[in-house]
């Protein structure tokens, strides 16, 4: 009866295996879509341009950074699959979206520290 038993339990093994193997594939995927979004929104969005951004348009770059929906770099998506474009998507957007608040916040600070440095040279001068 035990021998019996372990062959069915092995055969039931054996015919979910594929199961197992595609969901670890898809995972696997998930997490390449998710590193290949991250490295390329670190090198696509210039931090400096974006910076000065924010240093000549203040306000006005801040809302474009915020409300602007960063493109996907064409070849980034040909012929993968929809899983990976989806997650890749996600992650790039977030990613991208995020360095440009952050370098236009430092430029439209960079702003108001030459702002604040210039008023008090200023008035250091008149008195």
């Amino acid at each position: 009866m035990t021998i019996r038993f372990a062959s069915i339990l092995l055969f039931v093994l054996i015919l979910n295996m594929p199961m197992f193997v595609s969901a670890q594939e898809s995972l696997s995927e998930t997490q390449q879509a998710r590193a290949d979004a991250e490295r390329d929104a670190g090198q696509n969005v210039s931090s400096l341009a974006w910076g000065f951004g924010g240093f000549a348009c203040n306000v006005f770059g801040i809302a474009y950074a915020y409300f602007a929906t960063p493109g996907i770099p064409a070849g980034a998506l040909l012929e993968k699959t929809p899983t990976y474009t989806e997650t890749y998507t996600q992650v790039y957007r977030y990613h991208a979206k995020r360095r440009r608040l952050q370098a236009v916040f430092i430029g439209f600070g960079a702003l108001i520290a030459v702002g604040v440095l210039a008023r008090a040279l200023r008035r250091k001068s008149i008195h």
